[in-house]
């Protein structure tokens, strides 16, 4: 039997017992910015909280059912009816949060998800799509006109400095019944997309696109190591990473290579290794300063250095220009690394192989940090957005919602019909639970020195030879003279 007839009739069948409805009803109440990371709106009703009574002949063996979980969560959330009128969510993340088509069962998870949503405050959402250059285009001439475009948007992290420099961005801490300190958020990715006093982006449980997570792939004919214990053990490092590929390099076989660009490879490797390159405190301007400590010199002259060796001395890489997936699938490809979204494509390879997190940069760093592609998607709002407290609603409802049930998916589809081991889905856990984006790459957009300072620095260091330490004090002033500019509490 197909997979999809496993799952897709238990999702359609969900599906059709939602509720969708309406036409949009506009707002305009004045919304004054906060800075609590907790908001709530006064005098709302109290939730819900009366418990059933359950037999003790009720209270074993049954599994966890995370879409049930979700709809409890979603009961005690703020009651209101928008009596069918629509939300609009303007897009350009390809209509991958708020799917309109079914193509797999993620995508139908996703549909149930936020017809869950719909359900529970009689409203209808309307995604609509964008490119990103089109969405800022929409975005600008809505916010100087005054018109109304959406109630939230999705955004790539990467154009989240263009937006917010063109002043399009309300603060996310002005929505209120949100709660960004909840299980359902991602804080990795919306602690770093605070800018000055402002929180212009969040990402949580329903944005999350599992696509976009790098990770690395290997070949266990030709890795003599049991990754999956120095994963488990914590000693999963780049030296070893190094090491492995040493040994398994000769004759036709090449010992690493990768599927993304050397930009892209260089750029998500130093991330794994716990590269933090600016500070962004709440209320105070981001400054660049990951090497203004001895602490920060060393680790960022050890990543120039390990991805130097990496790339030319060890003699290991798959040359330039080549297909590493082909080579991999060839089983002349000892580890490679990639994306999430490359496993649908090696399903069914006759290499026999697994699937590991990003190596850290030693064992003493606390925890595997899985890069998310630059212009992975995350929420945002329009600063004339026309009812502050509607998008805190549906926000907050959405993340609940999906919190736990679309992993759970994307995770059983993964394990059922593509993984290949035990150790495969222990790393796919972790890479999901890992997921991470850093403040540069979300705003690098609005500055024209900020990548220069930052990961274009290290990028230089390893391919050109160029001391990280002369880049760094070359670009990192401008940097901050720039990032200064920037206004952000009014």
């Amino acid at each position: 039997m197909s997979k999809h007839h496993l799952v897709l009739p238990l999702l359609a069948a969900a599906l059709i017992s939602l509720e969708s409805c309406g036409f949009i009803v506009i707002n305009n109440p004045e919304t004054d910015e906060t800075s609590a990371m907790v908001t709530s709106a006064p005098d709302t009703p109290a939730a819900d909280t009366t418990s059933s009574v359950v037999s003790s002949d009720e209270t074993t063996s049954e599994p966890a059912d995370p879409r049930a979980d979700a709809d409890e969560k979603l009961t005690s959330l703020h009651k209101k009816s928008f009596a069918g009128a629509g939300f609009i969510i303007a897009s350009a993340d390809g209509g991958k949060t708020i799917p309109t088509d079914i193509d797999d069962e993620v995508s139908a998870a996703r549909l149930v998800s936020y017809r869950a949503v719909e359900s529970k405050y009689t409203t209808k959402i309307i995604p609509i799509s964008y490119t990103a250059d089109e969405l800022y285009e929409a975005a600008r001439n809505a916010v100087s006109s005054g018109d109304y475009l959406a109630d939230l948007l999705i955004i790539p992290a990467d154009r989240l400095g263009q937006f917010m420099n063109g002043k399009l961005l309300a603060n996310m801490n002005s929505l209120p019944f949100t709660d960004y300190t909840g299980s359902c958020y991602n804080d990795s990715v919306t602690s770093s997309a605070m800018f000055g006093s402002k929180l212009l982006a969040v990402s949580g449980a329903a944005n999350l696109d599992f696509d976009k997570l790098s990770c690395v792939f290997f070949d266990k004919g030709l890795v003599d190591e049991d990754i999956y214990t120095l994963v488990k053990n914590g000693d999963w490092t780049w030296d070893k990473y190094r090491e492995i590929a040493k040994e398994a390099s000769g004759g036709n076989v090449y010992g690493h290579g990768s599927a993304l660009s050397d930009r892209d490879y260089i750029d998500a490797a130093a991330l794994s290794m716990g590269i933090k390159y600016v500070s962004n405190p709440s209320g105070e301007s981001p400054t660049v300063d990951y090497m203004s400590t001895d602490r920060g010199k060393r680790l960022a002259g050890g990543i120039v250095e390990t991805l130097y060796g990496l790339f030319y001395t060890d003699s290991s890489q798959l040359s330039a220009g080549a297909d590493a997936s082909d080579a991999f699938s060839d089983g002349r490809l000892a580890v490679m690394t990639g994306r999430l979204s490359m496993i649908p494509d090696l399903a069914d390879i006759s290499t026999d192989w697994g699937l590991a997190p990003m190596p850290k940069y030693d064992k003493s760093q606390k925890e595997y940090i899985s890069p998310l592609k630059s212009d992975a998607p995350v929420f945002s709002a329009l600063v004339n957005t026309t009812d502050f407290g509607n998008s805190g609603l549906i926000l907050e409802a959405l993340n609940v919602s999906a919190e736990g049930y679309l992993s759970d998916i994307y995770l059983s589809d993964r394990v059922n019909y593509m993984l290949r081991d035990d150790g495969s889905i222990g790393s796919l856990e972790t890479i999901l639970s890992t997921a991470s984006l850093d403040f540069t790459h979300m705003f690098a957009s609005g500055f024209d020195t900020l990548d220069d300072a930052t990961y274009g620095a290290i990028y230089n260091g390893v391919t050109t030879r160029n001391s990280i330490d002369a880049l760094y004090r070359n670009y990192q002033p401008a940097a901050d003279r720039e990032m200064a500019k920037v206004r952000t509490d009014r």
